[in-house]
């Protein structure tokens, strides 16, 4: 299950910054067909909010976490399929792809038109575990 740290910019700011696609580990416009969501920040109303690229990937705002890996799996119900979620610090969503992968974000920092993100992928399709395991070996080494 690949993770990483990454910054998108608002579309209304860059939307060549604004998109992610989770399959490929990159930024990308916020229209391609490969994004799977985009971010917008509204600075009439002062937030940020997260879009679903189209109406088959579904998304889940889990609320508040302490750290990334309180969440290991993803949900069998409760999914959005409105597209659009605000972007809340410290909050983690959960993604349910078009192409029938889940992943993960959680919102680190949102600053003016950018939000910083930890995000991971489950590369096996349907599997909704989103936490890399922890073994333990002989010895209680890790």
């Amino acid at each position: 299950r690949p993770e990483g740290i990454e910054y998108l910019k608002s579309y209304t700011y860059d939307p060549f910054e604004a998109g992610y696609d989770f399959s490929e580990y990159e930024v990308k416009y916020y229209l391609d067909p490969e994004t799977d969501f985009y971010y917008e920040y509204d600075e009439e109303l002062n937030t940020g909010f997260i879009y679903a690229r189209d109406e088959d990937t579904w998304m889940q705002d889990m609320g508040y976490t302490e750290n990334f890996e309180e969440i290991g799996y993803a949900p069998t119900e409760g999914w959005s399929k409105i597209g659009v979620l605000e972007a809340i610090e410290g909050h983690t969503y959960i993604f349910w792809t078009r192409d029938n992968h889940f992943a993960k974000i959680r919102i680190e920092k949102i600053y003016d038109n950018k939000m910083k993100f930890r995000w991971a992928y489950q590369v096996d399709e349907g599997n909704r575990e989103l936490k890399i395991p922890i073994f333990i070996l002989k010895g209680g080494e890790r």
